[in-house]
C-alpha cells in the first residue's frame, strides 16, 4: 500500500466511526439560534405616545385612554421595556413650553422625545372616524432610522368600540415580537365587538330598529295605570354582553327616552346609580 492509499484508508476509517461530538455541536447551534430568535428585541426601550384624535366630541375621551391600554398590554412583553408615562409627560411639558402653547405632536416630535429618553422605538397612533366606523391606526417607528417597523389598523362600529384599542395593541405587539399576550377575557370581548351588527344610527337608522324601539316604548307606556301621571325613573342601560354600560346601550337608552318624553303626562327623571345598588334601593331613590 502506497502513501496515497494509506491516507485514503485513514480518512475512510475516520468517516466510518461515530462522531460523538456532532449532535452536541448541532444542539448548541440550534439553542443559540432559538435564543437569538426569541430575544431579538430583548432590551429594547419603547415609548408609547398619546393617541391623536381627529374625531372629537364623545369619542375624544376614548382617545385619551388609548395610550394607557397600549401600555398595559405592551408591559406584558418579556422582550420590551416600556418607558414610564410620567417621563413622557414631563418631556411633553418641556416641549410645550418651547413651542409656547399646546400643539399637535408630530412623528418627528415623538422621535426626538423618544431619542432624548433613550427609547429605541416609539408607538404612535391616530383615531379617525368614517361614517359609522371608528378606526385606530398604530405604528411602531424606529428612533434611529425613522422607518416604520410595524403598522396595524382596525375599526369598530360607533355603537361598540370599547375594546378597539385592546385589539389594535394586541395585533401590533404580536406582529412585532410574535407574542400573543391578550388574555381570554380580552379576546372574548373583542370577538363580541367584532360580531356586533353594523346598524345605521341617527337619520340613517333602519326601519326595523325604529319599529322595535317604538314597540318597546309603547309597552312601557301601556303598563302605566290610566289617569296616573307618574314620574318614570330612567337609569343607564347595561349591555349584558359585557356586563357594563357601553356606547350601544347608551344609544338605546337615549332613543327610548326620546320616545317616552313624547308621552302625554309622563315625566322622566334621570337616576344615577352605583353598580352595587339593588333594584329596590334604586326605586326608592
Amino acid at each position: 500500500m502506497n502513501n496515497l492509499d494509506q491516507v485514503f484508508s485513514c480518512y475512510e476509517s475516520r468517516l466510518s466511526k461515530p462522531q460523538k461530538r456532532q449532535p452536541l455541536l448541532i444542539s448548541l447551534m440550534l439553542l443559540g439560534f432559538l435564543s437569538i430568535a426569541g430575544l431579538s428585541h430583548a432590551g429594547e426601550k419603547i415609548a408609547i405616545f398619546d393617541c391623536q384624535d381627529s374625531v372629537g366630541g364623545e369619542f375624544s375621551s376614548y382617545a385619551q385612554g388609548v395610550a394607557d391600554i397600549f401600555i398595559d398590554i405592551f408591559v406584558r412583553s418579556s422582550q420590551l421595556s416600556v418607558l414610564e408615562r410620567s417621563q413622557l409627560k414631563l418631556a411633553m411639558k418641556e416641549l410645550e413650553a418651547q413651542k409656547k402653547g399646546k400643539f399637535v405632536v408630530s412623528d418627528d416630535d415623538a422621535l426626538n422625545i423618544g431619542d432624548t429618553l433613550g427609547a429605541t422605538k416609539i408607538v404612535v397612533c391616530k383615531q379617525t372616524k368614517s361614517r359609522n366606523k371608528l378606526s385606530i391606526l398604530a405604528r411602531i417607528i424606529d428612533v434611529g432610522t425613522k422607518n416604520i417597523i410595524k403598522s396595524k389598523k382596525s375599526k369598530a362600529p360607533v355603537e361598540s368600540y370599547d375594546f378597539l384599542a385592546d385589539k389594535v395593541a394586541g395585533l401590533l405587539l404580536e406582529a412585532y415580537t410574535g407574542e400573543d399576550l391578550l388574555d381570554e377575557e380580552e379576546k372574548a370581548n373583542i370577538a363580541k365587538m367584532d360580531n356586533i351588527e353594523d346598524l345605521k344610527w341617527a337619520s340613517n337608522k333602519s326601519q326595523a330598529w325604529r319599529e322595535s324601539i317604538t314597540d318597546l316604548s309603547n309597552q312601557i307606556i301601556s303598563n302605566i295605570p290610566p289617569e296616573k301621571k307618574p314620574i318614570l325613573g330612567v337609569i343607564p342601560f347595561k349591555d349584558l354582553r359585557f356586563d357594563q354600560v357601553t356606547p350601544f346601550s347608551r344609544i338605546l337608552n337615549e332613543d327610548i327616552k326620546t320616545i317616552l318624553a313624547r308621552a302625554e303626562g309622563l315625566k322622566l327623571k334621570e337616576i344615577k346609580i352605583n353598580e352595587d345598588q339593588q333594584p329596590g334601593e334604586i326605586a326608592e331613590a
